[in-house]
Order: structure tokens, then sequence, then C-alpha cells
């Protein structure tokens, strides 16, 4: 591309996000990948778009990459990687066009993003294996208490333990097929939502029809009489798994991390609808934060979809 003087140069140099847009219709165009496919780019360009979207293309540079990159990856290091890889394929269409020299985000992949740090919460993400996770779950008979049924609960709604364990009847609604309540926070989780509704599958209200059979009387699903809080601790869940022979594959907490990883990579699902349902902020290329309301509808489909997904695999061949 040739220009006049530097005035006819700035005019029509595109920023990243007219860049990015220009990518993405192209790969729209090419119907080389499903819809769900390209929903995800989409995600990816929003949460790069958020630090250097209205930048000229030609005036970022790898420090700018690197610190858009960081931001993520205080969240997720998996999409962070995949956010860089976006932005570099961005950046090399702006190469073929003759906006840019150099790729910036080259340089982000090879020299400057560290390696995935340790999952401090061992989880099963690989389907065989957790299918057999489900399988061992099921098949206790002799162990007294709600350690169970709750373990079976997290597996299909992928709540953090203490908020199972302290699950109310009167924040579950029948008929809605809902569970609202406020998720308990960790730390200074400035990312966690104030309230949280969780759409809860046919499997899922049919196991807490049986349970309400039990337990509808008191206040609390899993109702414990012998503790002060009268609900089941936590700790039991670990030592349920730990009695089954999962110490130091997979902990309670890990089922938020199993459902993370398997739906993205096994079915498919938006990482924004995900993150919606594990109780995060998420927020558009413009800053402003999604309406999980809104999307209720699609979270609904999505955890019956990622339940069915379970009992397939449940079964062996």
């Amino acid at each position: 591309i040739h220009y006049k003087n530097e005035q006819d140069k700035k005019r029509s140099m595109p920023t990243f996000s007219d860049m990015a847009e220009e990518w993405l219709q192209s790969q729209i165009a090419s119907k080389q990948f499903e819809p769900r496919t390209i929903e995800q780019k989409q995600t990816h360009i929003n949460y790069a778009s958020k630090y250097i979207g209205r930048m000229s293309i030609d005036q970022i540079t790898t420090p700018d990459v690197l610190r858009a990159i960081k931001e993520i990856e205080r969240k997720t290091i998996p999409t962070a990687k995949r956010v860089r890889g976006v932005c570099q394929r961005i950046f090399a269409l702006a190469i073929g066009q003759g906006y840019i020299d150099n790729n910036p985000a080259i340089a982000v992949a090879d020299l400057m993003l560290p390696k995935p740090k340790t999952e401090h919460h061992h989880a099963i993400i690989e389907p065989v294996a957790f299918g057999q996770l489900l399988r061992d779950i099921d098949s206790v008979t002799d162990f007294y208490g709600h350690a169970q049924n709750i373990l079976k609960l997290q597996a299909m709604l992928f709540q953090r333990s203490g908020d199972m364990c302290s699950m109310r009847w009167d924040a579950i609604d029948m008929d809605a097929q809902t569970w609202t309540f406020s998720p308990q926070k960790t730390g200074n989780r400035g990312d966690m939502v104030a309230s949280l509704i969780v759409p809860l599958p046919a499997q899922a209200i049919e196991l807490l029809q049986a349970i309400h059979e039990q337990t509808g009387h008191t206040d609390y699903v899993f109702y414990n009489k012998r503790r002060k809080d009268r609900f089941e601790h936590q700790q039991q869940l670990n030592k349920f798994l730990n009695r089954l022979g999962y110490t130091g594959k997979h902990t309670p907490h890990g089922f938020r991390a199993s459902a993370r990883t398997l739906m993205v990579e096994q079915l498919g699902i938006s990482e924004t609808l995900i993150e919606l349902q594990l109780g995060h902020n998420v927020r558009d290329s413009n800053g402003r934060a999604y309406n999980r309301t809104q999307m209720l509808a699609q979270r609904a489909e999505m955890m019956q979809h990622w339940t069915d997904y379970l009992d397939g695999l449940r079964i062996t061949d």
C-alpha cells in the first residue's frame, strides 16, 4: 500500500478492531468453522479488543499485546493462549495487506507467555477417565451422609463445594427449574457475582425430588442434624473421593475445571456462557457486563446438553 503522505496513511490505517472484524468475516466466508467456533473466536477478539481494540494496527507493539494477554491470563491461562493465537492471525492479515511489517504477537508466544501453572485443585479433564469417575461415584452403596448426592449434583452444576453443601430448599424453584443463590466468595474475588441463577437440567430435578422426600421438611437440601450449621460439611466430599482412590487425582472443586475444559474441547460450548455459569463477571469488548438473566435460556440449554453428555460418558462399550 502506497500513501501520498503521512496524513493520508494515518487516515486509512485500520484499528485492531477493524482488522479483527475483517479477519473474522474472512473466516465466516471460508465456511471452515462451525458457528459455535466462530462465536468462540469472537469472544477471544472481544477479550483483546478491550485493551488494544481502538489502537491503530501499525502502532501496536509486543508490550501492548503482552499487557492485554497478562490481564486475561490472571483469570485463565488457556484462554489467554487462545487469545494470543487469534491476535497472531489478525496481525498476519495486516502484514499481508501491507499495513505492518512485523507480527507483535509472535514474541509473546515464543518468549514471554509463561507456561501454565499447576492447578491447585486436581481435576480430571479426559472424557474416558471422567466417565469412570462418575461411575465410581454412582457405585457406592455403603457410605452414610449426603456426600454422594452432593457430588452427583456438583458434576452436573459445577458450583463451589460450599455453595453445594449449603443449598437451601427455598432457593430452588422446581417449576422454573432454577436454583438462585449468592455464591460464597473466596478471598478478594472481585470477578464474582452477587447473585447467580443456575438452570437445573432434568436429571438434577429428578435427583432433588428424591432428596426432597428425605429432607424437604428442613431448610437445607443436605440437612445434617449433627452439625450446628445444619448442613453437610464440604470436607465429607473430599473424604468420599479419597475413599474411592482419587487422592491427588480429582477434588470436589475440580468439577469446575473439568466442566470448563470438557465443555469447550468436547462440546464446543461458548466460553462466555461457561464463565457466566461459573459465576464470574464477564464483560464485552465495550466493558459492559453480560446480562446473565437475558442469557438464561441459552445457559439452560447448555446445562442440559452438558448433563446429557455426562450420561453418555457413564456408558461403557
